[in-house]
């Protein structure tokens, strides 16, 4: 017994040779070409593609840092003529945030972390906490965030 060779199949889809176009043509009859991309020959398109090539343009301005020249950071201290000088210290170190996330912790839970990772958070903070109870939470206790 030889094996059995796999039939060749003959497609069952029809393909049409001509499509109708805009401009009433009949079935049947021949369209003229038009400049769609969506018709144009493959192999051109990859021509066109490897044609293309990415610049670099050499006097582009780098926009690296636009948004710091639009707007500078500012500075921690706005809007507090009115705040005594333990507020203002304790939400510079609130707004601080290379000492870690102050959300969910105390001031001092905080300060303390910060402390054992070797941040070195400023010791009058500590000071601050520990005479003063009431400044125990931080800045963004109570607020949804």
């Amino acid at each position: 017994m030889s094996p059995k060779q796999p039939q060749q199949r003959q497609s069952s889809i029809k393909t049409r040779l001509t499509r109708p176009s805009r401009n009433g043509a009949k079935r049947g009859k021949k369209v003229e070409s038009t400049n769609s991309p969506l018709f144009d020959d493959p192999q051109k398109m990859n021509k066109k593609a490897k044609e293309k090539h990415s610049t670099i343009d050499v006097n582009k301005k780098d926009t690296t840092n636009v948004l710091n020249d639009l707007a500078p950071p500012r500075p921690i201290e706005v809007h507090q003529e009115n705040m005594k000088e333990i507020d203002k210290q304790l939400r510079a170190f609130d707004l601080d945030y290379s000492y870690g996330p102050c959300v969910g912790l105390t001031r001092l839970e905080r300060w303390e972390r910060a402390a054992s990772l070797g941040l070195d958070p400023p010791e009058e903070i500590k000071t601050i906490l520990l005479k003063n109870k009431e400044y125990k939470e931080c800045l963004f206790h109570g607020s949804v965030i």
